[in-house]
């Protein structure tokens, strides 16, 4: 049988090690002492570590700091499958696509880009509930370019999100066709009446200054009639005005005051 040596350190070397481990520091920033932490939404179990919640979260933050800890009623909350943190009144696609954001989508934008504005209206009103500045700064610039106008100013009104409602404005009035029943019934009587003031002043402006200017004025179907009598053809003047006018003239309705309420 061969025989088997095992080398004991002694108790200088041990000393040594204790002395050297004394002498070195925490990062403060990489060295991590992370834990999981076990959350339920709906009837699902998620095991998170921690510092993914709250590099995105400032409610997190406070929700895991010791301060916190010391009001909680049970400090097993969260730590096992038993007791875990129930959030009601949230779904649980909603979060799955929340995680996925936060831990590779706003580094990798491809992760949403099949997204709908229906499925980043959910993600927005958790990114605000739960602080995610990131987060919610993405969505609202998903929803500017994705969500119908009558969503974009309900939307900026519920968020206080002045971007979101003058571009919902700038559709609406840079546009041909008049406001829609369902739009009106969205928005509500009070909106509905301050879109309408806010479009009939942008077209009224567009106007005048079409008039001051023949820059507008286009010629088609200049040629000869079938007799060989001059035809001047059709004279089109364009009153539509362009989107970059028309998002001066919604700025305009805010600071004048027109759209305090809406």
């Amino acid at each position: 049988m061969a025989e088997i040596s095992l080398q004991i350190p002694s108790k200088s070397d041990n000393s040594d090690q204790v002395a050297t481990l004394a002498n070195l520091a925490m990062h403060n920033t990489y060295y991590s002492v992370d834990e999981f932490v076990i959350l339920k939404v709906e009837n699902v179990l998620y095991r998170i570590l921690k510092s993914v919640l709250t590099a995105q979260s400032e409610f997190f933050k406070d929700l895991f700091s010791p301060q916190f800890s010391l009001v909680i009623k049970d400090d097993k909350e969260g730590s096992s499958n038993s007791f875990p943190i129930v959030f009601e009144h949230v779904r649980q696609v909603d979060f799955d696509r929340l995680l996925s954001l936060i831990i590779t989508g706003l580094l990798d934008p491809t992760v949403a880009k099949t997204w709908r504005s229906e499925q980043w209206m959910p993600i927005l009103d958790l990114a605000d509930k739960w602080q995610m500045p990131a987060v919610r700064q993405l969505a609202l610039d998903s929803l500017k370019s994705l969500a119908a106008p009558h969503i974009k100013i309900n939307l900026g009104i519920k968020f206080e999100e002045r971007s979101l409602i003058k571009s919902g404005l700038i559709d609406i009035c840079s546009r041909d066709a008049p406001m829609t029943e369902t739009e009106a019934t969205e928005i509500g009587m009070e909106s509905t009446l301050k879109c309408v003031v806010i479009r009939e002043k942008i077209w009224k402006k567009a106007l005048g200054e079409s008039s001051r200017s023949y820059s507008n004025v286009s010629y088609s179907n200049i040629g000869k009639s079938r007799k060989n009598k001059p035809s001047v053809g059709r004279i089109t003047i364009n009153l539509f005005p362009a989107n970059q006018h028309v998002a001066g003239y919604v700025e305009e309705a805010f600071l004048s005051g027109i759209l305090k309420v809406i």
